[in-house]
């Protein structure tokens, strides 16, 4: 059951990365340039040290592997624009749209025929996201139109990076999986050095950066690639797909939960403009998309 374990763990680590990345665009980032930059760059690193440590051989679709890291640097991208304006909570619970993506992606391009009881669960996906999005609306915190159309998109890249996730495994082995996504992550941040407004932000932000930005920015990208490489393992290991992704949509949980337990602890250092009646609410409407995915993977 190792398997069962890394899907577990996958979303808890995702979701300190995710507490952290809150920190990092409030006090660490003139300019959310900045943060995606430095999340994605690190993992060239973990890509170098999978090389040097497994040299992994079976090096045949590389491009489709790298194109996989691109797609997870896209949804973090789109993710990052919105993310100094909208609630952690909120923002991840938009997240689980994904799953949903992947069967909407297998109906149209695959020929999938959804059975009744996955239709509800789409259904009931788009009521727990709607809630989500809809509380507290108009108080600082609450989502406008264009952040929750950018979280969306980033959910898209993540469901196309979970399929290309899926074919791979059946011939290639984790480390070669896993080395070529992580450089295809890093190689986004890269190409970012080529817009010279870019650019010249993250200069200004990195010359500037105390050292304990540093320490915000290397814990979140240690904690991101950790729950990627429990969720790539986790299907390695031979978890079945739709068994990993109801376990991992557990994620807007601990986010919901580690963000009003800091929010109370210190306002200072992460706000989150919601009430306990308003938790309460996003709880429920978390719950809801929960069973969605359990309805849509037939669990």
């Amino acid at each position: 059951m190792t398997w069962l374990v890394m899907a577990l763990m996958a979303p808890l680590l995702w979701s300190l990365s995710n507490i952290l990345d809150k920190l990092a665009v409030i006090h660490h980032a003139n300019h959310w340039t900045t943060f995606i930059f430095l999340l994605s760059i690190g993992n060239l690193l973990y890509s170098a040290l999978i090389f040097l440590l497994f040299t992994p051989s079976d090096t045949t679709s590389a491009l489709l592997n790298l194109l996989s890291g691109l797609c997870i640097f896209g949804m973090y991208f789109l993710y990052a624009m919105p993310l100094k304006s909208v609630d952690i909570s909120t923002a991840i619970a938009l997240h689980q749209l994904t799953p949903l993506l992947v069967l909407v992606v297998s109906i149209l391009l695959l020929g999938y025929s959804p059975t009744g009881i996955e239709l509800l669960g789409i259904a009931l996906v788009f009521v727990g996201v709607y809630f989500a999005v809809a509380i507290g609306k108009g108080r600082p915190g609450s989502i406008s139109l264009s952040a929750v159309l950018l979280l969306i998109g980033s959910a898209v890249f993540g469901a196309v990076a979970t399929l290309l996730y899926d074919h791979l495994l059946l011939s290639h082995s984790l480390p070669s999986v896993l080395m070529f996504n992580y450089a295809g992550y890093g190689l986004g941040g890269t190409l970012m050095l080529l817009v010279p407004k870019w650019r010249h932000s993250i200069a200004k932000d990195v010359s500037e950066m105390p050292p304990k930005g540093w320490a915000v920015y290397a814990l979140s990208n240690l904690f991101d690639a950790g729950g990627y490489a429990l969720f790539i393992g986790a299907l390695s290991a031979g978890g079945n797909v739709a068994v990993v992704s109801v376990l991992v949509s557990l994620h807007p949980v601990y986010v919901l939960a580690l963000s009003h337990w800091l929010a109370i602890v210190d306002p200072k250092i992460l706000s989150e403009n919601f009430s306990s009646s308003d938790a309460y609410k996003r709880m429920s409407a978390i719950v809801v998309i929960v069973a969605g995915v359990i309805m849509m993977t037939k669990i």
